[in-house]
């Protein structure tokens, strides 16, 4: 049944500005027109209606500024993440960011990264690094490293080099099967050992005391540690930004896409518009499709009281269900949603209740 979501400021709006012409194969954004001007007055009507509203840039422009004070966005925590020509045209600007810096980095040899982000995008990457890092030493530069099957070897290489360009924070993410990855083969994507691996060789590394310097992370889409479980369990919801649920996409946040105006349960389905559960209007977002919503009441909370969280992303729905589409071809919510449970147990050999 069509019906609006009431604007309130528990309720968050994610304005995705898609204007980005990258070719990086893994991105959840597909190639776009720009839209800057649109998603700014999206932005601005959300915060004017009563939502809380991030403004998620892929144009760089001074005018992120002027979006992120006209919706009360913290401009210091605001990352606008560049990529190789990008980077290197938007010099001048870039050494004026006020704030967070992200760059994109797949990978620590030239052809790694090439394969996925394009050619001559690991140069133009550590040249536009180095010449912020020399002209702008108070940025908070971050690097944003996906893994697949044909890097997840090169995770240490990564981290020397992210130390030695003077890195704030090296973020490592989990490539899924979202947005123009699912074009990929299977080839690229990484099994369940895999994913156990990479989590102990970061794990490693951090607890080595080699590297002061980055802080490294691992983006939520890998999963919990069992600490970190524990103190969700414990009603602490925080390791990631303070929700409701843990996973808090289609209920308590929302993505529109300024170019299309729909409305997604989160930024990482915006590519697919099978995922699209509304549209964006004046009056707000106004949701047609049910299914994701009654999927996840129905599921309760699936993340709270598993102990392999670790092992099966950690709750990440876009994760879970982009998977179920791979393996099996199917995208329905509810399926997807089961799905990630019944993919713990056959690797675990637990049974989860």
């Amino acid at each position: 049944m069509r019906h609006l979501i009431k604007p309130t400021k528990d309720k968050l709006v994610l304005v995705l500005e898609t204007s980005c012409k990258s070719p990086c194969k893994h991105c959840f954004i597909e190639p776009g027109q720009k839209v800057f001007r649109r998603a700014k007055e999206i932005a601005e009507k959300a915060f004017d209606l009563g939502y809380s509203v991030y403004f998620y840039a892929t144009e760089i422009s001074p005018e992120c500024f002027d979006v992120y004070k006209n919706v009360g966005q913290n401009e210091a925590d605001s990352s606008i993440c560049v990529r190789g020509d990008t980077a290197l045209s938007e010099l001048d600007w870039l050494v004026q960011k006020r704030g967070r810096i992200g760059f994109s980095l797949h990978g620590a040899k030239k052809e790694t990264q090439e394969a996925l982000s394009g050619r001559g995008s690991f140069d133009k990457t550590l040249d536009a690094i180095r010449y912020v890092a020399a002209h702008n030493p108070k940025a908070q530069m971050n690097i944003w490293s996906v893994i697949h099957k044909k890097n997840a070897d090169e995770i240490r290489a990564v981290c020397e080099i992210a130390r030695d360009l003077g890195i704030h924070e090296l973020t490592f993410a989990k490539m899924g099967y979202l947005g123009r990855a699912r074009r990929l083969d299977t080839s690229w994507f990484l099994s369940f050992e895999d994913v156990s691996k990479v989590i102990s060789t970061v794990k490693s590394i951090c607890e080595s005391g080699a590297f002061p310097n980055p802080h490294i992370t691992l983006a939520p889409n890998w999963g919990l540690t069992r600490k970190q479980a524990s103190k969700f369990r414990e009603g602490d919801k925080l390791p990631y930004y303070r929700t409701k649920k843990f996973c808090p996409a289609g209920v308590q946040h929302f993505t529109v896409d300024a170019r299309t105006m729909l409305v997604y349960p989160c930024h990482h389905f915006s590519a697919d518009r099978r995922f699209g559960i509304g549209y964006w209007s004046k009056r707000g977002i106004i949701i047609t499709d049910d299914s994701f919503m009654n999927a996840v009441k129905n599921l309760d909370e699936p993340c709270g009281g598993c102990d392999d969280l670790d092992i099966c992303g950690g709750g990440c729905r876009a994760e879970a269900i982009a998977e179920h589409l791979r393996l099996t071809g199917e995208y329905s919510y509810s399926a997807a949603l089961i799905y990630c449970r019944r993919l713990v147990q056959d690797y675990s050999g637990q049974i989860i209740e």
